[in-house]
């Protein structure tokens, strides 16, 4: 078949050369591209049915959004650590003046700011008086072109007006668009990188140009046509990450050079041996290898698909189909170009000059067939001895963490979180559902009371909000101040008494910021008015001789009372006793528009973001359902949030990689049975794959953790599980099939030592290219990259020298002809 492939494609060499030239450049210029129609947000990745996904879900679909509500929003913030001054607050205005304005961004909703409401300045300005915030509400959402553009906007500007301190961007759409950033100069850096790598090793590997163009040609034209697919896939609806770009090129330059260096270097041999038809002889001993080899790999990435994890689910499809595309290239572009350059493939050397078994790999196979118990038994304790390491792995999905400290918008949150309260940035929030009655009646509303006190106690939580909150501070507060009221009109007055009016002072001052539709309440205005009132005659009392006490004292009674009174009425729309502005608002707030379902914030004493805090929802899960037996009138709840997303993204990837370990493992042994005929050389293939596996995933946990300090990324098991196994096979599946070869017409020392010699040299360069290839991901600035690109490079590198070329052949050297079993009647024995 392959010999047939390799005879048509001599017979129209020009017209396939053409053929894919022409694709080439038709993908190049009319294809859509990733990083334009790709996704670089986890959160479209998640599955429906999971909990956070479920509420998030719940709160868009059922519940109210305010007509000029924000879509998205981002954090200017403006830091002087020598403390705010007044240069500092007129930068601020000229900033917010400007924001509002005509030349600012189109799409701005809301600005907030101290200038705005001086009420705001506890939440807008840190306490130690150095960092202010400025928050913009966008009407579009964060991955939007023009949310995008509003952040190079604010920033050109603030470029353009000069500031003494620093100034950052930050915030949801911030964050979003650096993070997107940085994917695109990962995918420009790699591919710029990958080519000239691969370049400069072919040039070594072959010491001639021309042989170094066949690969590269190929390549290059798989790669274009690759991702114009890849492309039209994720226009089509496919949700594909626009990092797969970055994993796409080195896959496709990695082990397309892999399958060409298979190919010329048996090409050398069979021209050394003066053979007729060297290239379809070639084609016909090697098609079927790379063949094989192609679709262990394919197969591996397509297990991806069983993942829940939308991102590794597209990311198997796109690399699947750069290896198809990889793989026809190799088997009809190669040899095409093969004929083309002919007698001018080696040029300005000779192809029986470099061919033959190389010296030292003569060597290493001499040891190893002679002493393979002196391989086998140190080599597996020098793998096994990184399995130590994988205890403590700690898996995160921080996406803060991923991105480098001086990205802007990375390093704008930093100082927030280190100025104010954490949890105030991305609260969680608890969705109850009734059973039966809605939340309009009171039992309901009594449970969620109940549900909320609960919460409030679980380890990390500062506080919760929902819709009567406050309900019990104001109460006691309202008690007091009355008793303060009462003793004073009996002529009873001491300094304490004021505690309980200054104290309602501040609540008054603070409930705005947290429910803000109360100011629309008469009660809070009069509570405001009266607290104001008392505040003022306060001070003055303190100042006060003695005998101007009485006149005055009489005047703080009624404004006790005023208060007090305020305050009773607060509690009745807190309570939802009674229909007005504010108890609509508390409504629309914290119920669901059909009332079934309600909402509680919780408010954590932890970076959002943080794997601590990431590590508290599982059991906040489990503490909250089983609260949610015990009442009666709640049905089911879901928590949700971007800290309860992270955690479900973490329990999904992990659940994954069992679905795909199985069948990938499964589907690979299979074709490694079907090619070799034989039970038993697939199934130590397989093991020394694995266990190469594990003692990768030991040293990157080592060298991440240990040495880097940072966290391991939530995908990284999975891929390095994925990439080793196909690639691990791959390599395997070539030097196996040399020693079948070599084993039909010598003995099984002889055919191992042989294949040793003939494959170790290309299987080497292979693998170096490979690890290189994937080294280059090492540059990148995201976490996620660069581990990945760590992990696998290493992995690689293990199974190139120690694996492959001294552990596998030693075991088929000690099995003999039982590697073969239960088919090998026609190998020669011992």
């Amino acid at each position: 078949m392959f010999k047939t492939i390799a005879s048509i494609s001599r017979r129209y060499k020009w017209l396939i050369a053409v053929v894919w030239t022409g694709a080439a450049i038709a993908s190049f210029l009319f294809a859509p591209k990733l990083s334009d129609v790709g996704i670089n947000d986890d959160s479209q990745f998640l599955p429906s049915d999971t909990e956070s996904t479920l509420a998030r879900d719940i709160i868009k679909n059922r519940f109210y959004t305010a007509p000029d509500a924000p879509a998205s929003s981002l954090e200017i913030v403006i830091e002087n650590t020598l403390g705010l001054s007044e240069a500092d607050n007129v930068f601020a205005r000229a900033l917010r003046d400007w924001l509002l304005s005509d030349s600012g961004p189109d799409n701005i909703k809301t600005v907030t700011s101290v200038f705005d409401n001086p009420a705001l300045e506890p939440v807008l300005i840190s306490a130690d008086n150095t960092v202010m915030l400025i928050n913009v509400g966008l009407g579009q959402p964060s991955l939007v072109p023009s949310s995008q553009a509003a952040v190079d906007t604010i920033r050109n500007y603030i470029s353009g007006n000069p500031h003494p301190g620093n100034v950052y961007v930050t915030g949801q759409v911030a964050i979003s668009k650096d993070l997107f950033q940085s994917i695109n100069s990962t995918i420009d850096r790699t591919t710029l990188v990958t080519i000239v790598l691969v370049a400069v090793l072919l040039l070594i590997a072959y010491r001639s140009p021309v042989a170094s163009m066949v690969p590269l040609i190929a390549i290059g034209w798989s790669f274009l046509i690759a991702r114009g697919l890849v492309g039209f896939m994720a226009e089509s609806g496919l949700k594909v990450s626009t990092l797969a770009d970055a994993y796409l090129v080195v896959i496709i330059f990695g082990i397309g050079t892999d399958y060409c260096l298979f190919i010329i270097s048996r090409l050398r041999e069979e021209l050394a041996a003066r053979r007729h038809d060297a290239v379809g002889y070639t084609m016909a001993k090697i098609g079927p290898v790379i063949s094989a080899s192609a679709l262990t790999v394919i197969i591996a990435f397509l297990c991806l698909w069983v993942s829940q994890f939308g991102m590794t689910k597209s990311v198997g499809v796109a690399l699947a189909t750069g290896v198809a595309i990889t793989l026809l290239a190799g088997i009809t572009l190669v040899p095409a170009l093969m004929v083309i350059f002919g007698s001018k493939l080696f040029w300005p050397g000779e192809a029986a000059r470099v061919a033959g078994k190389n010296i030292g790999w003569s060597r290493i196979s001499a040891f190893v067939v002679s002493k393979p118990w002196l391989i086998i038994l140190p080599v597996i304790v020098v793998l096994a001895v990184p399995y130590v390491f994988l205890p403590s792995l700690k898996r995160s999905a921080d996406v803060i963490a991923q991105m480098p400290a001086e990205v802007e918008a990375a390093a704008g949150f930093q100082v927030i979180q280190s100025h104010f309260s954490k949890g105030e940035l991305q609260p969680l929030y608890l969705l109850v559902s009734s059973t039966g009655s809605d939340f309009t009646d009171i039992a309901p509303r009594q449970d969620v009371d109940e549900l909320a006190a609960y919460v409030s106690t679980l380890p990390g939580v500062m506080r919760v909000e929902y819709f009567n909150a406050p309900s019990t501070a104001l109460s006691a507060l309202a008690e007091q101040i009355q008793a303060v009221a009462d003793n004073i009109a009996t002529g009873r007055f001491d300094s304490s008494m004021t505690v309980p009016l200054e104290q309602a002072g501040e609540m008054l001052g603070s409930l705005p910021l947290r429910y803000p539709g109360i100011i629309s309440s008469p009660a809070f205005q009069q509570a405001a008015t009266a607290a104001q009132t008392a505040a003022q005659l306060l001070a003055t009392i303190q100042k006060a001789p003695q005998t101007e006490l009485p006149p005055l004292l009489s005047q703080l009674v009624p404004a006790a009372d005023g208060l007090s009174a305020g305050l009773g009425q607060m509690i009745q729309e807190f309570n939802l006793e009674v229909s007005t502005p504010f108890t609509a608002w508390l409504y629309q707030t914290f119920f669901s528009t059909d009332k079934t379902y309600s909402r509680i914030n919780i408010i954590l004493d932890l970076d959002p973001y943080s794997d601590e805090a990431v590590a508290l929802i599982p059991g906040f899960r489990e503490d909250i359902a089983v609260k949610e037996a015990q009442l009666a009138t709640i049905n089911k709840t879901y928590v949700g949030g971007e800290t309860a997303r992270y955690a479900d993204t973490i329990s999904v990837t992990t659940a994954d990689f069992g679905r795909v370990a199985i069948p990938s493992v499964a589907a690979i042994f299979v074709i490694l049975v079907i090619v070799l005929r034989s039970l038993v050389a697939p199934l130590y293939m397989v093991a020394t794959v694995l266990f190469n596996f594990g003692a990768t995933l030991g040293f990157t946990t080592f060298f991440v953790q240990n040495i880097s300090r940072e966290p391991i990324i939530y995908v990284l098991p999975l891929f390095i599980f994925i990439m080793l196994v196909a690639v691990g096979a791959d390599y395997n599946l070539f030097l196996m099939s040399r020693i079948r070869e070599e084993a039909s017409s010598v003995p099984n020392k002889q055919a191992v030592a042989a294949a040793v010699s003939h494959t170790g040299g290309v299987i080497s360069t292979c693998g170096i290219i490979l690890a290189g290839t994937f080294s280059v991901l090492i540059l990148s600035p995201l976490q996620m990259v660069h581990q990945i690109g760590m992990a696998i490079a290493l992995g690689i590198i293990l199974d190139t020298f120690i694996v492959r070329a001294l552990l596998v052949p030693a075991v088929a050297r000690v099995l003999g002809r039982f590697n073969w079993w239960p088919g090998g009647g026609n190998l020669t024995r011992q």
